[in-house]
């Protein structure tokens, strides 16, 4: 049975049209059942021991997790407030971070639940972890907002005041 793989050659893709992410079995080139999730899939990502994915949901609000050994969806997650858009995923695989419309929401991926959303402003088009695994970039319109991970923030989800929005590159939809 073919398994989703990550990476970007010959990995999943996502189908907005028809709600599915289609696993490609990357040494046959063969895609596989394509997989139901929610509705407008926009993003997908995986734990880094490949046992799970993320599918980011933004037309229904949801993140569908997927069991990448069975190729099944599990129950969605809802996200609540905004339209969940991009992912990123912590080192260690403990936590998926999901952007959209002003905030990003951390998810406990061994209980799959949603934890408190941090507000940041501004749609969020990208998110990035650092390879320590102790910050994560939301990119907002050309703006960057940075908030730390350690225990006393990553528990509260609070976004760290003094980063605040800082200005990293110049916005390229603004030339």
């Amino acid at each position: 049975m073919p398994r989703i793989a990550s990476g970007s050659v010959g990995g999943p893709k996502r189908h907005p049209d028809r709600n599915t992410a289609t696993p490609i079995n990357v040494r046959t080139g063969r895609a596989g059942r394509p997989i139901p999730v929610g509705f407008q899939p926009r993003n997908i990502v995986f734990t880094p021991d490949s046992r799970a994915g993320y599918v980011a949901n933004q037309g229904s609000g949801t993140v569908t997790p997927i069991n990448v050994a069975t190729n099944t969806a599990g129950k969605p997650i809802k996200i609540g407030g905004f339209d969940p858009v991009v992912l990123a995923i912590t080192p260690d695989g403990r936590t998926v971070y999901v952007g959209g419309s002003g905030s990003v929401t951390p998810i406990n991926v061994a209980t799959n639940k949603p934890g408190k959303p941090i507000t940041i402003g501004g749609g969020v088009f990208d998110l990035a972890v650092t390879p320590d695994g102790t910050t994560v970039y939301a990119v907002t319109g050309g703006n960057v907002a940075e908030w730390t991970s350690a225990a006393d923030r990553l528990a509260t989800g609070e976004l760290v005041r003094a980063a605040g929005m800082i200005r990293l590159f110049r916005d390229p939809c603004s030339c």
